[in-house]
């Protein structure tokens, strides 16, 4: 079985993360070692397991913190994704009971649009901005319902038509706005520090090939965190996409099935 090269690199990232901190580690520990620890008073070591035991339960919930309020980001995005997925699903079949010139063109670009979100927009959200040409598209959609709207007698249909395009361009608003959630240069300045003193409190302790091997084990976990962290910072960009799934789902079992 051959392995895709974008499946390689990507584990080859995760990887490079979990190994690079934890050999660093490592080595300092292994050298602050030979340099000074192994000269270590019994009072320097119980302040460094008093410092290590402290800084790291302070670094550990920086971490947390952070981890947690972007997965919850991450999880609104793809919430907002699969919302604008199924308003257009719902608005196509709403349009299906107009059964007129007008609403079929309407459906039309619908399908345009869905198309163009798959195609063209996903690459370009991929390179860091929305598509001009789909929030064009978007508007003209807009425009289109509110005429149909007044030229029907059915209130009830016409409203669940002009909320559903104004989910799609709430959801789509959302979505171009979490293309990139840069992290601030405080929180990595931040999380690295934090990184560096805990592993640093460590270093006074009597080196074995064991106590060696957790430090770096520590080290290692850290560095996928801030693997996982800089991904949810970047959810189109990243190892690990955010793929329009939703959309396609909605083209192929709505729209090209002919509703």
């Amino acid at each position: 079985m051959v392995i895709p090269a974008m499946a390689f690199m990507s584990v080859l990232e995760i990887v490079l993360w979990f190994f690079l901190p934890a050999i660093v580690a490592m080595l300092l520990y292994w050298t602050a070692h030979m340099l000074v620890a192994k000269h270590a008073s019994e009072s320097t070591m119980d302040a460094a397991k008093w410092a290590s035991v402290r800084v790291g339960a302070i670094h550990a919930l920086i971490l947390a913190l952070a981890f947690s309020g972007l997965r919850a980001e991450h999880n609104e995005l793809q919430e907002g994704i699969d919302n604008e997925a199924l308003a257009i699903e719902q608005l196509y079949r709403g349009l299906e009971s107009f059964g007129t010139p007008q609403a079929q063109k309407i459906q039309a670009n619908l399908a345009n649009y869905t198309r163009l979100v798959i195609e063209e927009e996903w690459p370009s959200m991929v390179a860091g901005a929305p598509l001009e040409k789909a929030d064009l598209l978007v508007d003209t959609i807009y425009r289109q319902i509110i005429e149909l709207s007044g030229n029907t007698n059915n209130s009830g249909l016409a409203s669940t038509l002009l909320n559903d395009i104004n989910d799609i361009e709430n959801a789509r608003g959302q979505r171009s706005f979490d293309i990139d959630e840069p992290i601030s240069v405080v929180f990595w300045l931040i999380a690295i520090v934090g990184l560096i003193l805990t592993c640093v409190s460590f270093f006074p302790t009597p080196y074995s090939s064991f106590r060696s091997l957790f430090l770096g084990m520590f080290a290692g976990i850290n560095g996928l965190i801030f693997f996982a962290i800089s991904e949810f910072s970047h959810p189109f960009s990243g190892v690990f996409p955010t793929e329009p799934t939703p959309f396609v789902e909605v083209l192929e079992r709505t729209i090209e099935a002919g509703g």
